[in-house]
């Protein structure tokens, strides 16, 4: 199989994204909750013009990796909403021509799980949950490097679910490979945001916001600088 190049190698069809995206930014259609619909739509929706199977029909048509898409698509739902306005031609924007879209997805599920200040496995307790972060974490590395069969995806994502928590497993297991969910970045968020406050008021529920609100901006953020360097 050919290594996925982004905008297929071809920089009139970044162009012609470009130019849509900031079509429906100007006329107001950039908008959360639906995929596409009636000319409006969401970050990946604005981009692909359909909602079905949109993510993979940007994997198609712009050779940007449909895990990337899913990615964008789930921090774009979680932004403050002047932010989510802007970021898909950020998105489209940070991309390079010819970009390896696939490796900045493992990178950025690197830099999310164990990276050593904002990593999650510096922010929680569970010795169980630690272990299998950094197992996660681990074989993304070792795919930086090497093949990882699809059965050692599959063994992973099933572990993943018999040791972790509820706040852990919904984004855990969205990270092995072969089981990513639209829902993973802000499980993520709300996960660091959870293990970072012992609520013991209701002072604590609001920096738990905040700190959730932080945490999806970091992510964006480290997003779109792992995109321009692929």
């Amino acid at each position: 199989m050919k290594p996925l190049k982004a905008f297929h190698n071809k920089q009139e069809i970044k162009d012609k994204y470009i130019a849509r995206v900031k079509a429906h930014y100007e006329a107001d259609e950039i908008i959360k909750g639906r995929y596409w619909k009636n000319g409006k739509g969401c970050a990946v929706g604005c981009i692909v013009e359909t909602d079905a199977r949109p993510h993979e029909t940007m994997q198609k048509k712009l050779g940007i990796s449909w895990r990337i898409a899913m990615l964008e698509d789930s921090l774009f739902e979680n932004l403050p909403n002047e932010e989510a306005q802007k970021f898909p031609l950020e998105f489209l924007e940070a991309i390079p021509v010819g970009g390896d879209t696939e490796t900045a997805f493992k990178k950025f599920v690197i830099w999310n799980l164990s990276d050593k200040k904002e990593g999650l496995i510096y922010h929680i307790k569970d010795t169980k949950e630690i272990n299998i972060l950094k197992e996660i974490s681990a074989t993304y590395k070792k795919s930086l490097k090497e093949e990882v069969s699809v059965e050692d995806w599959k063994k992973l994502v099933g572990k993943t679910y018999a040791t972790t928590s509820a706040y852990a497993s919904a984004y855990a297991s969205a990270y092995a490979y072969y089981a990513t969910t639209s829902t993973y970045a802000s499980a993520y968020a709300s996960a660091y945001a959870y293990y970072t406050y012992t609520y013991t008021s209701a002072s604590a529920y609001t920096e738990r916001d905040e700190k959730f609100n932080e945490r999806i901006l970091k992510m964006k953020k480290k997003l779109l600088q792992l995109l321009k360097e692929c």
